[in-house]
């Protein structure tokens, strides 16, 4: 998230143990790996101790891109929605 400095790694599911350690793609949602009429819903804490996380999630708005590098390309994305739970 070039806004944020942030760089995480995205693991499939959105257990406690998955975003201990990185962000998840939420079960139902579109596995990231882009596509026409895909939605994608990432999910992660706000900051976990040593960790910064999400901490400043709050300073993305509608309209900022964000970025996803998968093996073979690298996916933008815009934030379309938020919401904080």
């Amino acid at each position: 998230m070039p806004k944020l400095e942030l760089v995480l790694p995205i693991y499939l599911g959105a257990s406690d143990e998955i975003l201990d350690k990185g962000v998840g793609q939420v079960e139902g949602s579109s596995i990231p790996i882009g596509g026409e009429g895909t939605h994608t819903v990432l999910a992660g804490h706000r900051g976990l101790g040593t960790k910064e996380m999400f901490r400043h999630i709050d300073e993305l708005r509608e309209g900022d891109v964000f970025y996803i590098y998968t093996w073979s390309e690298t996916l933008s994305y815009r934030v379309s929605e938020k919401q904080i739970i």
